[in-house]
């Protein structure tokens, strides 16, 4: 029903009066006689007064129920309203009015609940906050009071975010309070953070360096390990808030093929490369793997970036490959230069078993003596070829 009500049917009263009292007049005035005209003029207001009377009652009878309607209306929808309410005494802190939700969550009965204050579902240490609180909320229409740590019966605790707005109850000055449970939420963001935290302790305790490069080329996160790095290499402190574009650092050692990688990844290529960077103390080798990252309508917003150094790694394979190169050169030295010497003793040994006894075998022996030494030239060589330089200082 319509806020003004009230005055529409006062006015529809005064100008139905005013109609009365203009056309009745008339009407005696021009019927009835003169003797008669007082008494008639008495019933006529009687008449009057008694019509309106009845035509009132009904008025407000049934805007009487229409209000009874629409307070139960409400009070049914505050009674089943799915989140806890209540409705608590601003100056006392009594709870006047609690819905069957409060109940069920806090675990008091509704007699229970008009013996107790609105500190009392409240730890102990949050109660002068809560006071204090209530004088500064108590006459603002509405206030949204954010996330409070309320206590059940049992004294369990849990958070909850509140609502309120003042109103009158039962001739008191009141609030009426919504309170919805975000435990649930508060263990999810807390479980998120304890997650997140141990996921960033455990990134910035990696040796290997990672990154992440958004789609305009800004360094957006970095662990401990690549900040060292980044700074080593090109005396730039890494700071988030800072934003540090690696297309502007192309032309340095340590970043001079980002951008062909970076603008590989974002047009979706997995890349797996090995830089070499040169230092003041030496070459640098890492192992670099870029990952295009997409959001859920599967574009890319990012590239993730995972160096590892391999410098021992390639110091090993350059060993390696150098070992290798020498154990080629001994075996074409076998196979090339040793047959000769061995072949040239073999040959002077079947001359001296062939040669009659008491000839003279000088000759044969200084060839012999020739070869042994060229034979033993050969072995130094193939020592030499096959020894490490620790090896053979100690020869």
């Amino acid at each position: 029903m319509k806020s003004n009500f009230p005055l529409r049917l006062a006015v529809l009263y005064f100008v139905v009066a005013i109609l009365w009292i203009f056309v009745s007049d008339r009407v005696v005035t021009a019927v009835v006689p003169a003797t008669l005209r007082d008494n008639v003029q008495t019933i006529k207001g009687f008449g009057f007064v008694f019509v309106s009377a009845i035509a009132l009652f009904f008025i407000m009878r049934f805007y009487h129920r229409h209000i009874r309607k629409t307070e139960s209306e409400y009070r049914q929808l505050f009674k089943d309203n799915p989140h806890p309410m209540w409705v608590y005494d601003t100056k006392s802190l009594k709870f006047l009015a609690v819905n069957n939700a409060t109940i069920n969550k806090y675990k008091f009965s509704k007699e229970e609940f008009r013996q107790i204050k609105v500190t009392d579902i409240r730890p102990e240490e949050d109660r002068a906050s809560l006071e204090a609180f209530v004088q500064v909320v108590k006459d603002q229409s509405y206030h949204d009071s954010g996330i409070w740590r309320h206590m059940d019966k049992e004294g369990k605790h849990f958070f909850v975010r509140v609502a309120s707005h003042s109103t009158r109850f039962e001739h008191h000055k009141a609030r009426v309070v919504l309170a919805i449970d975000v435990e649930d939420q508060i263990q999810a963001q807390k479980k998120l953070q304890l997650s997140e935290t141990k996921l960033k302790g455990l990134i910035n305790n990696s040796d290997d360096l990672i990154w992440m490069i958004d789609s305009h080329g800004i360094i957006v996160t970095a662990n401990e390990a690549f900040r060292k790095k980044f700074m080593q290499f090109t005396g730039i402190t890494v700071e988030l808030s800072k934003k540090i574009d690696v297309r502007q650092l192309a032309g340095m050692d340590f970043t001079r093929n980002w951008n062909t990688y970076f603008h590989q990844a974002f047009r979706g290529k997995h890349l797996k490369v090995e830089e070499e960077v040169k230092g003041e103390n030496g070459s640098e080798y890492f192992e670099i793997i870029l990952n295009p990252m997409h959001n859920d309508n599967k574009e890319i917003f990012g590239v993730g970036c995972f160096a590892r150094d391999i410098t021992e790694r390639k110091k090993t394979e350059n060993q390696i490959r150098e070992q290798i190169s020498r154990l080629k050169e001994v075996a074409w030295i076998q196979s090339h230069e040793l047959r000769k010497p061995v072949a040239n003793i073999l040959g002077l040994l079947s001359l001296l078993k062939t040669t009659p006894p008491n000839t003279d075998n000088n000759e044969l022996l200084d060839h012999m003596d020739t070869s042994c030494h060229e034979l033993d030239a050969i072995v130094k060589k193939i020592v030499d070829k096959t020894s490490t330089p620790e090896e053979r200082s100690s020869i």
